[in-house]
C-alpha cells in the first residue's frame, strides 16, 4: 500500500471537506519528499517527522478551537450506558473511599467518563499512527527487534527457623522464583512449579506441576495461611498484549497443592507486593494503534479484572496516553475478589512501595535537564488513593535511593549537565518539598544507597568511592555529616548489626579504573561525622557479583554474622556461590562455604537456610536439555 493511500485512509476518519483533506494530504506528502531529498537517515525520529504535517492538522482537530466529529472515535451511544453501569458497579466498593479520592493528582486527572479516556488515548494514537502507517518496509532494524525486557533475610525464628527473600521495605513482602517454609522449597522454572522436601539428607522432589503456557514470573508464600501464590502470564493479539494471572494454592499438604482461586488482570506483569494480607498487582498494557483506527476494537482500551470492566473514575488520565499501568488489590483470604483497581494512563514507570504509600516514578526529558516525576498513592486496606506529584532533577539510579520514613519521602538522584551532579530531595506527606542538598560529589554518580532511620548512606564513584552520611532528622534542613573516600566502590549496601554497614562492590585501580576483583567492605558508622572502614576483602578471582544488579540474590543473616551471594569468575565464565561470616572480634571476613557452578546457563541463584543447614536453589536456561542432570535445589556443601 502506498504512503498516499495510507494517509488518505487516515484522513477519511475525519469529517472535513474534500478540499481541506486534499490540502492536508499534499502537505504531508510534500514533507516526506523534502526529507527524502535531504537523504536523512531512516529511524524512529525520521518516521515521526514524516507525518508532522498531518499530525499537526490532527492535533488541531483534537485540541484546537474548531469542533470536528471524528467518525467512530468520539461518541458511541452504547458506550454511555456501559459507563453508567460501571459507575453503579463501582458504588459497591466502599463509598467513603470513593468520595475521598482526589480528582487531580499532579498532571493526572481522574476521568469522569469513558469518553475522556478515549480522548486521551486517541490523541496519542494519532501521533503513533502516523509513525505506524508510514513505515512500509524500510523500518530501522533496531525498532523491530524490541527491547529485552534495614533488612534481614533471616526469616522465621525458632526450631524451624529459615531464610526469607531479601526485600526493599521491611514488612512489605516481595516475590521470588523460590520460597521456603523451612521444611519444603517451592520453586518455579519455565512453566512448572516444583516442590521439594528438604527435611532429609537430600532434597526430594514431591511435586512437579505445569502451571502456565509460558514462564512463571514469581512466587509468594504465606506460611500462616498455608497459601502459595503463583504469578504467571500469557500473550494476546500476537504478543501485542498480555494477561497476568495469580493462581492461589492451599499447600497445607505440600505434596498435594489444591487450587483455591485465580485472579486475572490485563497487561504484562511488572511487579507485585504483599502488605498486611493484601496482594497488590502491577501490570502494563501497550495500547495498539488498531484500537482507535478500528471502531469495533475501541472497547479494548478499558481493561477488565476477572471479567469486570474497571470503572471510568478509577482512571487517572493525561492529555496523551500510550500505555496503561494497571494496579489492583485483593485479600489473600479471597483470592478471586478485587478490592480496588486503578489505571494510570502513562508510559513505563517503576514502583517503590513504602510502609504507608506507593510511589510510581518515571524519567522525563526536557531541553534543560533530565527529571524524574514521582506520583504518590496511599494503599490503606487495599484501597488506592492519589495524594500528589513532584519532580526531582536527574534520575534515580539505585533501588534503595528512594525511601519513605515517618511520612517523608527522601530521594537521591543524579543528573548530567556539563558534569554529573548528585542531590537529595525531601518531600512531606503532600509531596511538597521541605528541604534538600544540591550538587554534592560533582563528576560522580550514585552507585548505592541505604536509608536507615534518620541517616542516609550514599556511595558515589568516579575514580574513588566516597561514602556520604546525611542526617535528615530535620526534613527542612538535611545536613551532610560525614564523608569517607576509599578505592573502588560498593554498589550494594546492607545494614549489618549495630553501627555496621556492609558493602559489596568492586575494587578498582584509582588511576586506570581497571577491575581488580569483587570487594567486601565493612563500615563502622557509629560516628556519623567519621565513618571508617574496619574490614576489607578483595576476591581477585571474581570480576562481578549478582548483588550489583539483583538485591534478592543477597543472603543476609545478620544475627549469625552470615551473608552470601553469587560471583562470576575471572578465569572462566563459570559462577561461584559464596557464604561468608563477619568475625566482629577480629574485624575480618571468613569464607565458610564456596561452590563452583559449572553449567553456563544459570539465570538466578539463591542461598537458603534451614536451621543450621544451607541449600542452593537455581533457575537456569534449559536450552541444551540439562534438566535431568542439574537439580533445582541442592545442599550447599563446599
Amino acid at each position: 500500500m502506498t504512503l498516499r493511500r495510507r494517509y488518505r485512509e487516515m484522513m477519511d476518519q475525519v469529517t472535513l471537506s474534500e478540499e481541506e483533506k486534499q490540502r492536508i494530504l499534499e502537505q504531508a506528502l510534500s514533507s516526506v519528499k523534502e526529507e527524502k531529498e535531504e537523504k536523512k537517515p531512516v529511524g524512529k525520529t525520521a518516521y515521526f517527522k514524516k507525518g508532522l504535517a498531518v499530525a499537526a492538522a490532527f492535533a488541531v482537530l483534537v485540541t484546537g478551537g474548531v469542533t470536528v466529529k471524528m467518525t467512530g472515535l468520539l461518541t458511541e451511544p452504547a458506550d454511555e450506558g456501559a459507563g453508567e453501569k460501571s459507575r453503579t458497579e463501582a458504588q459497591s466498593v466502599d463509598t467513603g473511599q470513593r468520595e475521598a479520592r482526589k480528582a487531580v493528582v499532579g498532571d493526572y486527572v481522574r476521568a469522569a467518563s469513558y469518553d475522556e479516556i478515549y480522548a486521551a488515548v486517541r490523541k496519542e494514537s494519532l501521533w503513533k499512527s502516523l509513525d505506524y502507517f508510514s513505515r512500509e518496509k524500510t523500518v530501522d532494524k533496531a525498532t523491530t527487534e524490541g527491547t529485552v525486557k534495614n533488612t534481614d533475610t533471616t526469616g522465621v525464628a525458632g526450631a524451624n527457623s529459615h531464610s526469607d527473600t531479601n526485600v526493599v521495605t521491611e514488612g512489605v513482602y516481595e516475590g521470588d522464583f523460590v520460597k521456603t517454609d523451612g521444611s519444603y522449597t517451592y520453586q518455579c522454572m519455565e512453566d512448572c512449579l516444583y516442590i521439594y522436601d528438604i527435611r532429609g539428607s537430600k532434597p526430594k522432589e514431591i511435586v512437579k506441576k505445569k502451571i502456565a503456557p509460558r514462564e512463571i514470573h514469581t512466587l509468594y508464600l504465606d506460611e500462616e495461611r498455608g497459601q502459595l501464590l503463583v504469578v504467571w502470564g500469557k500473550e494476546k493479539n500476537g504478543g501485542r498484549d498480555g494477561v497476568t494471572y495469580v493462581t492461589s494454592y492451599d499447600v497445607t499438604d505440600p505434596g498435594n497443592p489444591k487450587e483455591t482461586g485465580v485472579y486475572q488482570q490485563p497487561g504484562y506483569y511488572e511487579d507485585a507486593r504483599i502488605k498486611d494480607g493484601i496482594f497488590y498487582l502491577f501490570t502494563n498494557r501497550y495500547l495498539a494503534v488498531e484500537a482507535f483506527w478500528k471502531k469495533e476494537k475501541r472497547q479494548q482500551v478499558i481493561p477488565e479484572i476477572n471479567g469486570k470492566r474497571i470503572a471510568c473514575d478509577r482512571f487517572y488520565v493525561r492529555p496523551e496516553a500510550g500505555t496503561e499501568y494497571v494496579v489492583s488489590s485483593f485479600a489473600l483470604d479471597h483470592p478471586e475478589d478485587s478490592i480496588d483497581q486503578m489505571v494510570i494512563m502513562n508510559h513505563g514507570v517503576s514502583v517503590y512501595m513504602g510502609e504507608n504509600a506507593l510511589y510510581l516514578y518515571e524519567e522525563e526529558y526536557d531541553k534543560e535537564s533530565e527529571k524524574t516525576k514521582i506520583t504518590k498513592f496511599t494503599y490503606r486496606d487495599g484501597y488506592l488513593n492519589g495524594v500528589g506529584m513532584a519532580k526531582v532533577t536527574g534520575a534515580i539510579l539505585d533501588t534503595f535511593a528512594i525511601n519513605e520514613q515517618d511520612g517523608y519521602l527522601r530521594v537521591l538522584s543524579t543528573s548530567w549537565e556539563e558534569e554529573s551532579r548528585n542531590r537529595l530531595t525531601v518531600f512531606d506527606e503532600k509531596m511538597e518539598q521541605t528541604g534538600g542538598i544540591e550538587g554534592f560529589a560533582k563528576g560522580e554518580e550514585i552507585y548505592a544507597a541505604r536509608c536507615l532511620g534518620n541517616l542516609i548512606y550514599c556511595v558515589t564513584y568516579h575514580n574513588t568511592d566516597p561514602l556520604f552520611v546525611i542526617d535528615v532528622s530535620d526534613p527542612e534542613n538535611p545536613v551532610m555529616k560525614g564523608e569517607l573516600k576509599v578505592t573502588g566502590f560498593a554498589d550494594y549496601l546492607h545494614p549489618f548489626g549495630e553501627n555496621r554497614l556492609l558493602g559489596i562492590g568492586l575494587e578498582t585501580d584509582p588511576t586506570t579504573g581497571e577491575n581488580r576483583g569483587v570487594k567486601l567492605t565493612m563500615y563502622d558508622v557509629a560516628d556519623p561525622l567519621k565513618p571508617e572502614v574496619i574490614g576489607v576483602k578483595v576476591l581477585k578471582d571474581l570480576y562481578a557479583s549478582d548483588a550489583q544488579y539483583d538485591y534478592k540474590s543477597v543472603f543476609a543473616d545478620v544475627k549469625r554474622g552470615l551473608f552470601g551471594f553469587t560471583g562470576s569468575s575471572n578465569r572462566t565464565e563459570e559462577k561461584q556461590v559464596l557464604l561468608f561470616r563477619w568475625e566482629e572480634d577480629r574485624h575480618t571476613f571468613v569464607c565458610k562455604k564456596q561452590k563452583l557452578l559449572t553449567y553456563y546457563g544459570y539465570e538466578n541463584t539463591r542461598i537458603l537456610r534451614q536451621g543450621e543447614r544451607f541449600f542452593i536453589a537455581h533457575r537456569y536456561y534449559d536450552s541444551v536439555g540439562m534438566r535431568r542432570e542439574i537439580p533445582l535445589v541442592e545442599p550447599f556443601e563446599s
